[in-house]
């Protein structure tokens, strides 16, 4: 069953860079300092939307011109982080993260502030939804039922959402207003579906081959 859901995309520090980014391709190019997402198939993803290619290809001659990519667009890379690019801008060590939308929005509303934003770039972000299961062979199934239920309950699922700036997959809490107004107003958190996002594929050779990519990349870079 559908726990959150989310975007990957951008987060930037507008009041450092004295500008706004809408692109992708501006992101890889900048004159600031840049962290990357450790994750193969989402860094793929995008590398391969610049490009002007499916985010999910197979096509070996398509990843390995998105690995070069990748690699001669390296040098404002400050860090290649494991989810924590939130923390990055926090501390002024980034300028621009690749990053999970609700990091980003949970900063901005602990910041208090107005110096942060996040985007989905113009060429396109990975859409994600993260699940709840119940393993074969579980001790206890109905308990794993009950709180399952409890978790997608409209309320319970509507705190949760309003506390980690994820959507919630309750179409109930959104029509009972128990969102709040400025998350479920906002693109970047309830995004419209557009050509735009993408899921990545879950396919053993596509990760595989992602992955050998990635540590390609992370070898030329030194990273």
């Amino acid at each position: 069953m559908p726990y959150q859901w989310g975007t990957i995309g951008v987060g930037y520090n507008r009041a450092a860079l004295g500008r706004d980014i809408a692109t992708w391709d501006d992101i890889f190019k900048m004159n600031a300092r840049v962290a990357w997402l450790d994750e193969s198939h989402p860094m793929f993803g995008f590398a391969l939307r610049v490009l002007g290619y499916d985010p999910n290809t197979a096509d070996a001659a398509q990843i390995a011109e998105a690995e070069q990519y990748l690699i001669d667009h390296a040098a404002n890379l400050v860090e290649i982080a494991p989810d924590t690019g939130q923390d990055l801008l926090a501390a002024g060590q980034a300028d621009v993260v690749v990053e999970y939308n609700g990091d980003i929005f949970q900063l901005i509303a602990s910041c208090g502030c107005d110096d942060y934003r996040y985007i989905i770039p113009a060429e396109g972000g990975q859409i994600w939804t993260d699940n709840l299961a119940i393993p074969v062979g579980a001790q206890n199934q109905p308990l794993a039922e009950v709180f399952i239920d409890y978790i997608l309950n409209a309320q319970v699922n509507a705190d949760i959402s309003n506390y980690t700036a994820y959507a919630s997959p309750n179409q109930v809490a959104i029509d009972e207003g128990l969102i709040y107004g400025d998350y479920l107003s906002n693109a970047a958190i309830y995004p419209e579906a557009t050509d735009t996002l993408f899921y990545t594929v879950s396919d053993a050779a596509l990760d595989e081959a992602y992955g050998a990519a990635w540590e390609r990349v992370h070898d030329a870079i030194g990273r």
